[in-house]
């Protein structure tokens, strides 16, 4: 994994096309061109997303180590600025799992265990993109920014590792235990179990 925060630097590259002028200039944020978002947002693949302005503007963002080279790899950079342009609430403190999991307001889960355990199971960066693009509208487009960029680049950099983690240390635990008790602190029915 890497030692810098991946989600700061994504959350401020994200407050840059979708924040209001005050609002920017309130955090000392340079506003995006104003077709960034909408450029990145129709992207089918992680290349596309490579080939756009909005990329660039992150991938600029991302300091270097100490070999000169991006602390994030080019494919992780994209996988994060194609995914969080499709978010438009950043929700402090919500990550995927929670809202997959969290009930709305007519006490049912807008992600179900079923749509939930594909998004798990993505074996490549383009899968996982993919899913977590489609759950974005199911979500009401609502997460914390920097929480998905880091999950994003820790299960990139999970795949990386030859060897085996340790289950519970595995972003997809991790999703799970926030998916399942997402509703710990609120009353929940639970209509048809015995």
């Amino acid at each position: 994994m890497t030692n810098w925060n991946a989600g700061y630097t994504a959350r401020r590259w994200w407050q840059s096309m979708n924040e209001s002028q005050a609002e920017l200039q309130a955090h000392n944020i340079k506003p995006a061109g104003s077709s960034q978002r909408a450029v990145l947002r129709r992207c089918t693949t992680i290349e596309a997303a490579c080939m756009t302005e909005g990329f660039r503007a992150l991938w600029q963002s991302i300091p270097d180590n100490e070999n000169g080279r991006k602390k994030l790899s080019i494919e992780v950079c994209a996988a994060i600025a194609a995914v969080l342009s499709q978010v438009r609430v950043d929700e402090a403190g919500v990550s995927i799992g929670k809202a997959c999991g969290r009930e709305n307001e007519k006490g049912r889960v807008p992600v179900s265990e079923i749509r939930f355990a594909r998004l798990q199971s993505a074996r490549t960066l383009d899968e996982l993109v993919s899913r977590l693009r489609r759950l974005l509208p199911l979500i009401k487009h609502s997460v914390d920014v920097a929480k998905l960029a880091m999950d994003i680049n820790d299960w990139a950099w999970q795949k990386k590792q030859n060897r085996k983690l340790d289950p519970g240390r595995r972003i997809e635990m991790r999703w799970a235990m926030e998916y399942y008790s997402a509703n710990d602190n609120q009353p929940t029915s639970h209509s048809g179990e015995a």
